[in-house]
């Protein structure tokens, strides 16, 4: 049996290099306010690398800039070199011998590791000063990079532990979370945190943005809305201002409607894209999932890739939601066109004659007030992403949901159409149906908007008890 030791001398790897610990030491007593020091390469718990770490006694007149000070003087060195934290102590531990008591300073430095962890999770709870979905996501791949959280505007990458392999991993960790192309110079151009926040900024402004502030709120996680088949989410405004949810909602427009992108033409891009948007705003579970008409195939379909990922979902609402009319039973569109003909016809016949201009007129003005907010290439827009989300509906085939859906069905539903239980009770393990005011296209107006998010409320109110963590009470019987 050979049984390793280590090595005798005290030297290390760092970044490849070869390191004599006994040589950072020295050079760390150069400075005179230092009375004692003792270097430390620390292994990384995410990627098994070393980092330098140095531990310093100080003198009794050394200022609060001594640490910048010991900075500054290991820049004449090797970068491998220069220790990358440092930490002050009353007392470097040491043998009787005057050797240093490796086994106490590695009990020492894991207790600095512990108290940083702590302190990192913390920091994430509570979010970086005037944090934004972007400052947000820096600061939470700043930490899972360096494992040190993000103090101030201030931070310096480099400072804080950074080399060159991790500055990489980095760019390449904020790329899958922003959904950006970014240049692998940008943290050396722009190393502190509040100007890397301010450069990103930047490139997001010429980026596609889908959030739609629609109620604010901060008391429960918030909720995501997807719009019907137009994408916009100005049809939801009357509803969502009267919800008395604590959280906040948040609409989810379409790409494409402000005619530089080009929109989805499938269901599953359109719901990995949101999904990545979501994921800044929210990074962790449960999710609240809302979706109306064609919108809700879409939430159905980021419920299914949450969950393949292993995320929570604490609800999914789909609104009056149904396959693509392309696959609707013909007895199911016979059954439609006869009753509109019917009707029409019986409309016509009770109208005087003198009144069919009038009555043409205001269909014509109707129609034109739905769009008459939007500019030519506005219309333009909303026309294409409209015809996008059909070709998408049909080509879209759900899969299994091993979860509850939410069916929020019209009173005033076309009586013609397969019932919303029947659509999905194949496609879930449950389904529940919450009738609403109104029809299909009048569910959200403002005389059915009170009733519908007094429902819509409610259910996530009943969701939010079933997802809170239980409480525990200690009773003192003594």
């Amino acid at each position: 049996m050979l049984e390793r030791m280590g090595r005798k001398d005290r030297q290390v790897k760092i970044r490849g290099t070869r390191v004599d610990l006994e040589g950072v030491e020295a050079a760390l007593r150069r400075h005179p306010l230092v009375r004692d020091a003792a270097a430390l390469a620390r292994t990384s718990s995410g990627d098994g690398g070393a980092t330098l770490v140095a531990y310093v006694r100080a003198c009794d007149r050394a200022g609060a800039g001594l640490v910048a000070d010991l900075k500054e003087l290991m820049r004449s060195t090797p970068s491998p070199m220069r220790p990358q934290r440092f930490y002050l102590t009353h007392n470097i531990p040491r043998l009787p011998s005057s050797k240093l008591d490796l086994r106490a300073l590695m009990a020492l430095d894991e207790v600095n590791v512990q108290n940083e962890r702590a302190n990192a999770t913390a920091a994430a709870e509570d979010g970086p000063a005037g944090g934004d979905c972007i400052a947000r996501t820096v600061a939470q791949v700043w930490q899972e990079v360096l494992e040190v959280p993000v103090s101030g505007q201030e931070d310096d990458f480099f400072d804080a532990g950074g080399d060159s392999l991790k500055a990489i991993t980095f760019m390449m960790d904020l790329e899958r979370a922003l959904g950006l192309e970014l240049s692998l110079t940008l943290i050396a151009e722009a190393p502190q945190f509040g100007r890397l926040c301010e450069s990103l900024r930047g490139h997001r402004t010429n980026r596609y943005v889908p959030f739609v502030h629609l109620k604010p709120g901060d008391g429960l996680p918030p909720v995501f809305f997807i719009p019907g088949l137009d994408g916009t989410v100005a049809g939801l405004f009357p509803m969502t201002r009267r919800m008395t949810y604590p959280g906040a909602v948040i609409g989810i427009q379409a790409r494409g409607l402000d005619g530089q992108e080009p929109p989805h033409v499938t269901v599953e891009a359109m719901a990995a894209e949101y999904l990545r948007e979501v994921k800044t705003r929210q990074p962790a579970g449960p999710y609240r999932l809302c979706g109306y008409s064609f919108g809700g195939l879409v939430a159905f379909e980021m419920a299914r890739q949450l969950w393949g990922s292993g995320d929570e979902i604490a609800m999914v609402a789909l609104f009056d939601t149904t396959m693509s009319p392309l696959r609707w039973p013909l007895r199911s569109w016979l059954s439609i066109v006869h009753r509109r003909i019917m009707r029409f016809s019986a409309a016509v016949i009770a109208a005087p004659m003198d009144s069919w201009a009038s009555a043409a007129r205001r269909i014509v003005c109707r129609v034109c007030e739905g769009l008459g907010g939007l500019s030519k290439s506005a219309r333009t827009s909303v026309l294409k992403v409209s015809a996008s989300a059909l070709i998408a509906s049909a080509r879209y085939r759900p899969g299994f949901y091993p979860g509850e859906l939410t069916l929020f069905s019209p009173v005033g539903r076309e009586p013609g159409l397969p019932p919303l239980h029947a659509i999905w009770s194949k496609h879930a393990v449950a389904v529940s149906i919450v009738e609403t005011a109104g029809t299909h296209s009048t569910m959200f107006s403002a005389i059915n908007a009170e009733s519908t998010a007094e429902r819509l409320t409610r259910c996530l109110l009943v969701c939010a008890e079933r997802t809170l963590p239980p409480v525990s009470v200690s009773l003192d019987v003594s």
